[in-house]
């Protein structure tokens, strides 16, 4: 479990905290080895209880456990302390070093007076377990009990998911009965009258309703060619989460169905509707329609409603749902230690949300649930956390978008999540608030997620918990993460100052954070993960110099325009993220930043005429992702940008952005300096190259590693793009992007065969013949064509589609109803009428 990393954390920092300096706390050394020593013991014990058999272990001994859990984090928040308040900087002279120890000597009393009471603590759980013999046996550990080993790379998540058919649809086993019953009740007889009607699928979770209602809703495309799909969870609160669902519905709501064809319904001008304006949008568009609507909802009636926010403690106290719990946990006891602190960190997230891959991982190592391997980067440690829970199905790809042909977002199934949520309030992993759990009352919170509005008194100080008489005191300065979803205005925002212990602080889409909130959190000296994405915070304060300890700045999707030369001075930051609403960012990179040594992700930020921050970005050498907006025209600062690119050896993610305003204004095209690279960054996987370029450059095609291509320019000539292309042997997704087009023909050949190449995206205006001859692109999944022209200039042939045998999806992109793009889909129906088993073909109008 996740206290014995807690543990295995502690013990780092308190050998590091051994050092010379802290052996001025004069009779406290001593004192801190024993600790270490009593720690150790601990965190062999709590390693023992999480690998224990699920159900062995009896409720005192769980006792001692949740004793031993506190002390450990207890434990770590007095060595925190002592790095915020007491230990002195490595910078400060002698004189410097007398005053510090001079004003923190009552500090340092107070923190000896604790580390001898954590001892004693310490030395009673110890009494406690001789005196009540637990043992080995009493724990159910033995070697033949411990976890599974974690799988190899061999054996991908996909191998253990569920199989296809030939459309690429997931066959459905084993609920044949009950999916040709809803179907037949479904089917509306030729020329009988429809109706309005209402069909409730009713189970617990995990028993099969969204795949039986996913299958009937495909089966019914063709009586039924409007179909929506939304998920509503138990949180659900009509004021403030209407206007999404809404927005939901017309998304998915499309033109007939023709043999898989669908087309996206336009949301132009929706984003700044209310919600009766999207009511009454929604009643437009369906207006004299048949319609299937599948909502995945908790139910309404009381009784139900109530055995859905109680499910996760029905399952450890009702015998009828013990076999379901049983299953459920199966799967969590047989992961090794280090991975289920992991899976209950889904805990913090409410149901149905889609956790985005980075966000995910960079919480994990903030939060210590990531352990060093040698030769691996933390980054690559978490992903393999990441890659073995999803071989384990224990979490599942978020394939809600079917045009990404990455996948960025992850969930967990309600039912396990209901499972990960008792085990950490069990635990005292995690303390929730707000929707389901908003009358949860927790005596000391270390980890704190708000669901919405919490309602009734709530302080960081006190509230009154249900079930006690009087006021309870809740010590909020324990919190070591602090984590709200759709907040709007909540009072922890005025109280962040306080949060003295705080290591992750996520406010990420978070309504009502305000420039004097960020002011609040740039106080937090302790904060590794800050996070204002989607915020409308508008300034960073100077004083974010503060946070020595900063790993993560995410301030991407904000109102921000600039940041202030102190984030030179965060040497410790790993990741930094800027961005405006519209993606884009004018904030350049300053003088200064080659001392933040451990950056290795700069998202959205530009170079401006200054060579000596050009020559600095090729001293960064953890750098692994770099998304540059070029800003200059100098060819200096140019070509000492590619001296600094073939410098960076690490680098795995490469994007070059220039205008075209840019382009058009100077009559210059400033990404050409990427053809005077003397060396490539050889590790690349993904390149981007956004702007006016002349030619591909030569070394592209020495990228062994490149799994993602993609370019937006001008013009280009493609057949010189796939003659480069097709060499590479691991790239999965090119995609090409084209203002004007030299080529008559887009051809891609037999003799040029892309052997693993899966996703093709093309968008240019319209060429005589696009064509894919045989065996050229044969592993292709999805094919994406944006039709640049509006009218008809060229009666274009659209060739060798039979030559893709492994096509799941067509997109096709353009002017709505334009000759051009009719022109294509047409093509494309013919070809799609005559396969046995139509594909998916979407049309998404510009």
């Amino acid at each position: 479990m996740e206290g014995s990393s807690a543990a295995q954390n502690l013990l780092s920092n308190v050998g590091q905290l051994l050092a010379a300096e802290y052996q001025q706390l004069s009779g406290v050394g001593g004192e801190v080895a024993e600790l270490r020593d009593d720690l150790a013991a601990m965190n062999a014990l709590l390693l023992m209880q999480s690998e224990a058999k699920d159900g062995v272990v009896d409720p005192f001994i769980k006792e001692i456990m949740k004793q031993v859990r506190e002390l450990a984090y207890d434990a770590e928040d007095r060595i925190d302390l002592y790095r915020l308040r007491i230990k002195c900087r490595p910078g400060d002279g002698v004189f410097a070093r007398m005053k510090h120890l001079l004003v923190t000597l009552f500090p340092r009393r107070g923190l000896a007076g604790d580390i001898r009471a954590l001892r004693a603590r310490a030395n009673a759980i110890s009494e406690r377990h001789a005196r009540y013999g637990i043992n080995r046996e009493a724990l159910g550990w033995s070697p033949a009990s411990s976890a599974a080993p974690m799988l190899t790379a061999s054996a991908p998540a996909q191998l253990l998911g569920r199989a296809n058919d030939d459309a690429g649809h997931h066959q459905v086993i084993g609920m044949e009965d009950q999916i040709d019953t809803l179907f037949k009740r479904l089917k509306t007889p030729p020329g009988a009258e429809r109706h309005l009607n209402v069909f409730s699928i009713v189970g617990f979770g995990g028993v099969g309703k969204t795949t039986l209602a996913k299958e009937v809703c495909r089966l019914l495309e063709a009586d039924f060619p409007y179909q929506a799909f939304v998920s509503v969870s138990q949180a659900f609160d009509p004021s403030r989460d209407l206007n999404g669902l809404l927005k939901r519905l017309l998304e998915q709501i499309a033109k007939p169905k023709e043999k898989g064809i669908v087309e996206e319904a336009s949301l132009e001008g929706t984003e700044s509707m209310e919600v009766h304006q999207l009511a009454k949008k929604l009643e437009e568009e369906l207006k004299d329609k048949s319609v299937l609507a599948s909502f995945k909802s908790p139910g309404q009636t009381d009784k139900w409603e109530t055995i859905c926010k109680s499910i996760g403690s029905q399952m450890e106290s009702n015998p009828t749902l013990e076999g379901m719990r049983n299953i459920v946990m199966l799967s969590f006891n047989h992961l090794p230690h280090e991975l289920k602190g992991c899976m209950m960190y889904f805990s913090i997230f409410p149901e149905d949300y889609a956790i985005k891959k980075g966000r995910l991982l960079e919480r994990w190592i903030a939060e210590g649930l990531v352990s060093k391997k040698r030769g691996l980067t933390m980054r690559e440690v978490a992903e393999s956390y990441l890659d073995e829970l999803l071989s384990r199905n224990m979490i599942e790809e978020d394939r809600t978008n079917l045009l990404e042909s990455v996948v960025r977002s992850y969930r967990v199934h309600d039912m396990l999540l209901e499972v990960m949520v008792s085990r950490s309030l069990d635990a005292n992993f995690v303390s929730l608030q707000g929707g389901p759990y908003d009358e949860m009352s927790y005596d000391r919170i270390r980890r704190l997620s708000i669901h919405g509005s919490v309602n009734g008194p709530y302080s960081p100080s006190k509230r009154k918990s249900a079930g006690h008489r009087g006021t309870k005191e809740v010590n909020m300065q324990h919190v070591r993460s602090l984590t709200m979803f759709h907040s709007k205005g909540h009072k922890f925002l005025d109280q962040l100052g306080k949060f003295t212990l705080l290591r992750v602080l996520d406010l990420e889409d978070c309504a009502g954070v305000t420039n004097k909130h960020v002011r609040y959190a740039c106080r937090l000296h302790l904060l590794k993960y800050l996070s204002f994405r989607r915020t409308n915070i508008s300034v960073m304060p100077p004083q974010i110099e503060n946070l020595k300890h900063l790993q993560i700045l995410d301030v991407g999707e904000t109102l921000i325009d600039d940041l202030p030369k102190t984030v030179t001075k965060l040497e410790r930051l790993e990741c930094l993220w800027i961005s405006k609403k519209d993606g884009m960012s004018n904030w350049a990179l300053p003088r200064g930043i080659s001392k933040v040594k451990a950056l290795r992700a700069l998202s959205n930020v530009c170079l401006g005429d200054d060579a000596e921050v050009a020559q600095e970005l090729g001293e960064l050498e953890q750098l692994q992702n770099l998304c540059l907006f070029i800003q200059t025209n100098r060819t200096d600062v140019l070509q000492q940008l590619a001296l600094s690119l073939s410098k960076r050896y690490s680098l795995q993610y490469l994007y070059m952005v220039r205008s075209e305003k840019d382009d058009a204004i100077s009559k210059f095209k400033a990404l050409n300096f990427l053809h005077n690279l003397p060396a490539p960054p050889r590790l690349l996987r993904s390149i981007q190259i956004i702007g006016g370029i002349d030619g591909l450059p030569s070394w592209v095609g020495s990228l062994l590693y490149l799994t993602n291509f993609g370019i937006l320019s001008t013009s280009l000539d493609v057949d010189q793009l796939f003659s480069v292309m097709y060499q590479l042997p691991n790239l999965k997704i090119l995609d090409v992007w084209l203002d004007e087009n030299s080529n008559d023909e887009v051809a891609a050949r037999t003799s040029q065969k892309f052997p693993v190449l899966s996703h093709f995206k093309f968008s240019s205006p319209l060429p005589n013949v696009i064509r894919f001859e045989e065996g050229s692109m044969e592993m292709l999944e999805q094919l994406e064509l944006g039709i640049g022209s509006y009218e008809l200039e060229t009666t274009t042939s659209l060739t060798g589609m039979e030559h893709l045998s492994n096509l799941k999806m067509v997109t096709i992109m353009g002017h709505k109803d334009s000759p051009a793009m009719n022109h294509v889909l047409g093509q494309l129906k013919a070809w799609n009428d005559g396969l046995s088993k139509p594909l998916q073909i979407v049309v998404k109008p510009w």
